[in-house]
């Protein structure tokens, strides 16, 4: 995005992650609608990656939070999100403000909100389709709008989940490593028969600590 000089207009995320990474950060709207950290009361912006860099310092950027920034910063942002524990519904993205109960009154949070949609409606706005299927997970893209690749690894594998406890844990997300490369082959095997590949504009692959 610094490279670019600008935030584009329309993006779309395919999202690999065992997590929806779209909780509210400690990030306020100023009054001229630019971003601020709430806890440092410094600017940040997305095209400035050292505000970035201090907001996770902060506090005010969680590994929970990563997405709620980028869909405040794009006008219309196709998230497709492969997981193993989809559910059946397509939404539509909302921008709202949440009171932060920690900082008190009167500053709010950007976050987010998903309302159920229909398929056809889908691209009409900011939208989020969770699914563990890649051939749904590429499905219904728009054409020639740019794609920014994220895997988090714990997509594969997630069985600490946070939780020193996981083995009593009711779901223990443990597949094979064979399980794990068929996965893995059939991303990257759909994007090729797609030709997505060229449009990917950046990739990041990140570790949890799962």
């Amino acid at each position: 995005f610094q490279k670019n000089g600008h935030m584009p207009r329309e993006l779309v995320l395919l999202h690999v992650d065992d997590h929806q990474d779209m909780m509210s950060p400690r990030i306020g709207e100023r009054l001229d609608q630019q971003h601020m950290d709430l806890i440092s009361g410094d600017h940040f912006s997305l095209l400035k990656p050292e505000t970035v860099e201090a907001a996770i310092l902060s506090g005010a950027v969680g590994k929970g939070s990563i997405l709620t920034p980028l869909i405040w910063e794009v006008d219309k942002l196709h998230l497709r999100h492969l997981t193993l524990r989809p559910t059946p519904y397509v939404y539509a993205i909302k921008r709202a403000l949440q009171q932060d109960m920690v900082l008190g009154h009167p500053l709010q949070r950007i976050s987010v909100q998903c309302e159920r949609t229909e398929r056809e409606s889908l691209l009409s706005s900011s939208n989020y389709v969770p699914t563990s299927k890649v051939d749904d997970w590429l499905g219904h893209l728009p054409d020639g709008v740019p794609i920014l690749l994220h895997v988090d690894m714990d997509f594969f594998n997630n069985r600490f989940d946070g939780s020193s406890s996981w083995q009593d844990a009711g779901r223990c997300h443990d597949i094979s490593l064979a399980e794990q490369q068929t996965i893995l082959r059939e991303i990257f095997a759909g994007q090729k028969a797609r030709g997505l590949e060229k449009r990917i504009m950046d990739d990041s692959i990140c570790l949890s600590p799962s």
